[in-house]
């Protein structure tokens, strides 16, 4: 079926950007850590020691937003889970509802009356809203933190190299 296709296309899909997110997530801390760790500090000013010092501090920065941005999709991916359960849930209350008759949840083996289902359909559709709007503002955080982090990443890198190259003609001069 083309829904199992698609599934699976969105199941790679997402475990293709995590991993992207660790993969950049790890090559930012190496990467803070090896200028960390060869940083030596200068007096602050218009010369290289600031620069280099604005890009560590700078990479710091797309480090937590690449952080943010983990926690963000964990989240995401937690609160479908449950919108996609709710609606499941919902659905088969509903289906059952259309007999009339009490009805056992065969997963909990909890019986239900009508008016039981009833109730459970009208909780559901008042969460749902909810969890909606949730997923919604996760989303767009997660699209913020991914944005702004590869953008510290590129200007962070930039000043790095741009302090390395400056270094060689400020002490030339």
């Amino acid at each position: 079926m083309s829904t199992d296709r698609s599934d699976r296309l969105y199941d790679t899909w997402r475990a293709s950007a995590e991993k992207f997110d660790y993969f950049v997530l790890g090559i930012l801390g190496a990467l803070y850590a090896y200028i960390a760790n060869n940083f030596e500090p200068g007096v602050l000013g218009l010369n290289p020691k600031t620069v280099e010092l604005s890009a560590l501090a700078t990479l710091f920065a797309s480090a937590i937003l690449g952080f943010l941005r983990v926690e963000a999709s964990v989240l995401l991916t937690s609160l479908n889970h449950r919108y996609l359960r709710a609606n499941k849930q919902r659905g088969l209350f509903t289906q059952q509802l259309a007999n009339g008759r009490p009805f056992l949840n065969s997963a909990t083996g909890q019986i239900y009356a009508p008016h039981d289902a009833q109730e459970e359909v009208a909780a559901i559709n008042n969460a749902l809203p909810g969890i909606k709007e949730q997923m919604e503002r996760t989303s767009r955080r997660a699209e913020i933190t991914y944005a702004w982090r590869n953008r510290l990443v590129l200007l962070g890198f930039l000043c790095l190299v741009g302090a390395r190259v400056w270094g060689v003609y400020y002490h030339a001069v």
